[in-house]
């Protein structure tokens, strides 16, 4: 359930509800976001994401809102995202820690508070994980967030910059 348990047993009843056509059963994973926005009996669990989103401390929500400029599906590997924390400025030496000991504590902790989730654990077993995905429910949260506060600017699939 990749530490989405509520949101898990939520759509679990909604689906206990619908046809169980394999055909409706992917359609609705093909199109979950929109499902999610447009179908009220799916709004318990857009409340209980952004509560998750919500409770997070003041230092994490930057950290979980860069998350989203990831595409979807992408693995990131956890070097290469604390090492981008610490050039944005989200992590930054504090009483006798090093930016990067703060962003690897960062890290850890939006792993353990399931809004990052490990994807390939650590060979070495230091650190315990070596790369993290964001759950596609998740994501949409931290799209939504990054958007209402001016977070990131994100361009939709096929769109490009032009000068």
């Amino acid at each position: 359930c990749s530490g989405l348990p509520l949101a898990i047993v939520t759509i679990g009843g909604f689906l206990a509800t619908q046809q169980t056509t394999p055909l409706e059963w992917r359609k609705l994973n093909e199109h979950i976001s929109a499902e999610l926005e447009l179908n009220p009996d799916l709004g318990p669990i857009m409340t209980v994401l952004n509560k998750s989103f919500d409770g997070l401390p003041y230092y994490l929500k930057p950290c979980f809102l860069y998350m989203s400029i990831f595409p979807k599906d992408r693995e990131v590997s956890r070097r290469r995202l604390v090492r981008r924390w610490i050039a944005e400025g989200y992590s930054r030496e504090v009483r006798g820690r090093s930016a990067d000991e703060i962003a690897e504590g960062d890290f850890m902790e939006l792993i353990s508070r399931s809004m990052l989730r490990p994807s390939q654990q650590s060979i070495h077993g230091r650190k315990g994980v070596d790369a993290c995905q964001v759950h596609d429910l998740i994501r949409e949260i931290s799209i939504k967030k990054s958007t209402e506060e001016d977070f990131v600017f994100t361009l939709e699939e096929g769109y490009g910059l032009s000068r």
